[in-house]
């Protein structure tokens, strides 16, 4: 299905590709770079919303994926 998408893309002159986030080993080794995604995630209860502070960094998935380092930007993205 890529290979389809991508020669749908080259024939009708498109010159980026953007991807979802799941998937990132095709992605590194088809030389793509990582776009910075920001997600929100609020409770309508102020306690509640402390516990996420603390808790949701630490769930975050993307944390300990070994290809994310590979990227030529991942630095800059996690700064």
């Amino acid at each position: 299905m890529f290979h389809d998408i991508v020669e749908w893309a080259i024939a009708n002159g498109s010159r980026e590709f953007h991807s979802g986030s799941l998937n990132y080993d095709p992605k590194w080794h088809l030389r793509q770079s990582l776009d910075p995604i920001d997600l929100y995630v609020r409770h309508v209860s102020p306690p509640i919303n402390a516990v996420f502070r603390r808790l949701l960094p630490l769930l975050e998935p993307t944390r300990t994926d070994p290809i994310l380092p590979n990227f030529e930007n991942y630095r800059e993205l996690w700064g």
